[in-house]
This record gives C-alpha cells, sequence and structure tokens, in this order.
C-alpha cells in the first residue's frame, strides 16, 4: 500500500498525539496517587518528601504548582523540626522558581538552602545548591557569575559527593567555557567529565562529553 502525503500527515499527527498521552499519563499517574497518599494521616517527614517529589514531577510543565508544594514541603520539614528536609524544600522552591524565570526569587531561596546545608554539615547538598546558582547565571548568560558558582560547587563536590555528580559540574564548567569561547579551557573540563564517565560506566553519559567535545571543532 502506497500512502500519499496526507495519510503521512494524518499518521504523524496520531504518533504526537499517543505520545503527548503517554507523557502525560506517565506524569499524572505518580502524581495522583501522591494526592492520594497526602489525604492520610502521616508523619509530617514522610509529608515533606511527598511534597517534594510532587514539587519535581511539577516543575517543567506547571511551575505555580511546583513553587506551591516546595512551600507545602518546607511548612511540613519545620513542623517535623527537620532542618535538612527543609534545605531541600528551599532548593527545590529556588529551581522552581528559576523555572518560573524569576531570578531574584530563585537565588534567595537557594542561597537559604545553602545556609541550611552548612550548618547540617551536608557540604554535597551545599555544592548541589550552588551548582544551581550557577545554572540560574549560564542560562540567563551572566557566564562570569556562572562559572564563580560553578568553581565554588566543584571546590565542594570534588571532596563530598558521588562522581556521577562530579562529572555534570565538571562538564557544566566546560559549557561555560565554551560560551565564552575559551575552547582549550572547555576541552579540559569537558575530558575530565569523560575520564569520571568511563569509570563509572555512565554510556549516556560518555556520548553527551563527546558530543560535547565535538562541537568544539
Amino acid at each position: 500500500m502506497v500512502l500519499n502525503m496526507r495519510d503521512i500527515k494524518n499518521t504523524f499527527v496520531l504518533i504526537c498525539l499517543i505520545l503527548l498521552f503517554v507523557k502525560s499519563t506517565t506524569h499524572s499517574e505518580p502524581i495522583d496517587s501522591m494526592k492520594q497518599a497526602l489525604r492520610k494521616p502521616l508523619p509530617d517527614s514522610t509529608q515533606s518528601d511527598l511534597y517534594l517529589k510532587l514539587c519535581l514531577a511539577s516543575q517543567e510543565e506547571n511551575t505555580d504548582s511546583a513553587i506551591y508544594y516546595a512551600r507545602m514541603a518546607e511548612v511540613a520539614a519545620i513542623r517535623a523540626h527537620d532542618n535538612f528536609r527543609r534545605g531541600k524544600a528551599l532548593q527545590q522552591r529556588g529551581v522552581s522558581y528559576d523555572y518560573a524565570n524569576q531570578l531574584d526569587s530563585c537565588l534567595h531561596y537557594l542561597r537559604e538552602a545553602e545556609s541550611i546545608f552548612i550548618s547540617t554539615k551536608h557540604f554535597d547538598k551545599q555544592g548541589a545548591a550552588a551548582c544551581d546558582i550557577g545554572m540560574a547565571y549560564y542560562l540567563r548568560g551572566s557566564y562570569e557569575l556562572g562559572l564563580r558558582n560553578y568553581l565554588r560547587a566543584y571546590d565542594l563536590m570534588k571532596q563530598y559527593s558521588e562522581k556521577k555528580d562530579l562529572c555534570k559540574i565538571l562538564n557544566n564548567i566546560g559549557l561555560v567555557y565554551k560560551a565564552r569561547r575559551e575552547f582549550k579551557n572547555a576541552i579540559k573540563y569537558f575530558q575530565s567529565s569523560l575520564a569520571i564517565k568511563k569509570e563509572i560506566k555512565d554510556q549516556k553519559g560518555i556520548m553527551n562529553t563527546f558530543m560535547n567535545i565535538g562541537s568544539l571543532y
């Protein structure tokens, strides 16, 4: 059977609708189940964790909801007298404001999160929050401030974080140098990231870093 252009176009549209339905179903099912769980009596720490998961599930598609869930995660953490959970909630509130393109609020909550992670001695999480600050600046073309915070994050993460997180920050630093057209420095950090990805056998990460290196040429 030979398909004409109209048949091909209709088939393409149908595939797109199916993929959209699958994506929305995939997101809605866990969100609905977490909302249902929150209707039951739960320890405050568990409530905080569930609200934080709802925040993460909503950030890309519904920033208002993500900000609300992060706030509720913080409230539950305060009730639980759990400063570490409060720090995580503040961090994701900052990231949610980043998705909403509200830089001032983003930076405010990320810096609050950093202060809490310092007080609770979770220096790996402090590094992650510093990385989020760097990302916020980088995405807006403030490469100097982005690099400054990425390098600060790297100093923390190379001491306290897992290797999979370390290679991500190295890759991010490489991207800033690439944007600044400092290609020798970009290659240096991409290659450092690549070495770790090979060590931990991160095949997808290896491919992405090879693409970043290739794009410099």
